[in-house]
């Protein structure tokens, strides 16, 4: 389980999320919402992951870092086509509806 938390309205928000990595950076895909809202506000962000086998075996990674967005731009599609190869990879991740 990952989790995503960042600042709304002042206080901590955390919600659920499924990403990839490579090098020093996190990628996660969303539509528009609320989150992505107040991330652009606020950038500053937290991410949790773990990994539970049992109540003796179990591991956790956090990792605190910034958001970034990567524009539908064609400077970006490059990096954009990356990121989504990456994702595709995952067991878990959606795409928005056409």
């Amino acid at each position: 389980m990952t989790r995503l938390a960042h600042v709304r309205d002042g206080q901590p928000h955390i919600v659920p999320m499924s990403f990839a990595y490579d090098a020093d950076c996190l990628y996660s895909f969303s539509t528009l919402s609320e989150k992505i809202v107040w991330m652009r506000t606020n950038p500053r962000v937290c991410v949790e992951a773990d990994e539970l086998v049992n109540v003796e075996k179990w591991e956790t990674v956090i990792v605190q870092g910034r958001y970034e967005e990567l524009p539908d731009t064609p400077r970006h599609d490059a990096d954009r086509r990356h990121v989504h190869a990456l994702l595709q990879r995952r067991p878990v991740w959606w795409e928005r509806a056409t």
